[in-house]
């Protein structure tokens, strides 16, 4: 019995979110599994876009597929040396030779890489939280709140 949530996670997945490799006519490349095993590793490239660790360039790493974000959190930290706290960690696939990068935020701590169906060749980019940004939100729907009566 295949349940609904996990029908619906499929259906989203292909329809937004196409980690598998492009061939050179720019066809989908169907001989890949769109699901990952749950023990495969894969290889992908860690990158920091956060103003403070963005010279340290990128890491490739080979990553067990049951890795969880919230480990992701914290080797980013040894690499990059940013607060877990303050990470705001994407998939990014595409973006070479004219494509469209596509970009998923991987924002759930508990969850794995092959939840979010990452593949070889992915890019996992770190951007840092904006806390004064946040706040300015904060304050601006609150406001917005107060008004309404």
């Amino acid at each position: 019995v295949v349940s609904t949530q996990s029908t619906w996670d499929s259906l989203f997945v292909s329809k937004y979110w196409n980690p598998l490799p492009k061939s050179e006519d720019g066809s989908i490349n169907s001989t890949s599994n769109s699901s990952v095993a749950p023990n495969q590793m894969v290889k992908v490239v860690l990158r920091s876009v956060a103003p403070g660790s963005m010279h340290i360039g990128d890491k490739p790493k080979t990553l067990p597929s049951n890795f969880t974000i919230g480990k992701l959190k914290l080797l980013f930290q040894n690499l990059f040396t940013l607060d877990p706290s303050l990470q705001l960690l994407y998939a990014v696939t595409g973006g070479e030779k004219g494509e469209v990068a596509q970009s998923l935020p991987l924002d759930d701590d508990m969850n794995d890489l092959a939840y979010y169906c990452v593949c070889d060749g992915t890019r996992i980019e770190m951007q840092e939280r904006d806390l004064e940004e946040e706040k300015r939100k904060k304050k601006k729907k609150k406001k917005k709140v107060l008004c309404v009566d």
